[in-house]
């Protein structure tokens, strides 16, 4: 991580480098979210009500209570990787035990497994 490098290049004249690893949080940004629409070719298309329900799923942290926790990281004089947010704490057990390029190059989104489960139900309940 280029923050973490960061870090300890500048530790020796007392700068202080806090890395935020965010997981889910409640915003603007996912409310709008939920209003798009995916293209009739989409390769998600057959996921299409999960990924409308995407926003709301995992029950995200209010972006009151993440601010605070960041605000409260820095004052308490946090340096390093913190992981705040809905679920960032099972990325950080996933980081702790799994080689980066595993974490980066197999599909461990909730998009994909979702995709995945589906496709093998309808390969599994036959002809409608």
């Amino acid at each position: 991580m280029t923050s973490e490098t960061l870090r300890l290049e500048l530790r020796p004249f007392q700068v202080k480098v806090l890395t935020v690893i965010v997981g889910g949080v409640k915003t603007k940004f996912q409310e709008n979210a939920g209003s798009a629409k995916l293209e009739p070719d989409s390769f998600y298309i057959s996921i299409e009500k999960e990924y409308q329900e995407m926003p709301s799923m995992n029950s995200p942290m209010p972006a009151s209570v993440f601010a605070s926790k960041i605000v409260a990281d820095v004052e308490h004089g946090g340096s390093g990787i913190v992981y705040r947010g809905a679920l960032s704490s099972t990325l950080s057990f996933l980081t702790g035990w799994f080689p980066t390029w595993a974490l980066v190059y197999f599909p461990l989104s909730i998009c994909w497994q979702m995709l995945i489960r589906i496709r093998i139900k309808s390969a599994f309940a036959g002809p409608p």
